[in-house]
């Protein structure tokens, strides 16, 4: 699979889902939330750089965040319908999704588990813009954490095919050239 591929599957996979903050808790996050919009940046050395800004205010992209750990992801048949129209569902890695989440400091790490698709861990960096809305980010250096951890345990097949993790990540590391990806929810 090219580089280039892989990174769009691993983007659009977390897109559905700033300032420093020392006091958030994970009370904070316990409830219902809307997603109000995204909007991600990725260029690409040698592709075609992508721009999406993405207004989903009145559809029901509903997280719910619940005190246990978990979360789930819900929406309706309209909004699961822009989603597919936008070719934004890549093997149910959007709808249909659940799993956990832990907050730590100003990350907020999820572990989405879906029903077509294997664990895949993502952590976004938080911010409360007030007690009603929260925005996520996913910057550059973030993403390459991501990454790294997921291609890490990879080890031996890398090393079959004659490469290694870390000779992947350098490429990967010099290929992606911008990546940015904010997302806002709303309380409801």
């Amino acid at each position: 699979m090219k580089a280039f591929e892989l990174i769009i599957i691993l983007s659009i996979s977390v897109l559905f889902s700033s300032c420093e903050s020392t006091d958030l808790n994970t009370n904070q996050l316990i409830g219902d939330w809307q997603l109000q919009s995204s909007k991600t940046v990725i260029k690409i050395k040698n592709e075609t750089p992508i721009d999406l800004n993405i207004d989903l205010s009145g559809n029901k992209y509903i997280m719910g965040i619940m005190s246990d750990g978990t979360f789930a992801i819900t929406m309706d048949d309209a909004t699961k319908k822009k989603i597919e129209n936008l070719n934004l569902d890549v093997q149910g890695t959007i709808t249909g999704v659940s799993g956990t989440y832990q907050l730590k400091n100003d990350q907020l790490q999820f572990k989405f588990m879906s029903s077509n698709a294997k664990a895949q861990n993502q952590i976004y960096k938080i911010e409360f813009l007030d007690n009603n809305n929260f925005q996520l980010t996913i910057t550059r250096e973030i993403y390459l954490e991501t990454l790294k951890e997921q291609i890490t345990p990879q080890a031996e097949y890398f090393k079959a095919l004659g490469t290694s993790t870390e000779e992947v990540m350098r490429q990967i590391e010099t290929e992606i050239l911008e990546y940015n990806v904010k997302v806002v929810y709303k309380r409801i």
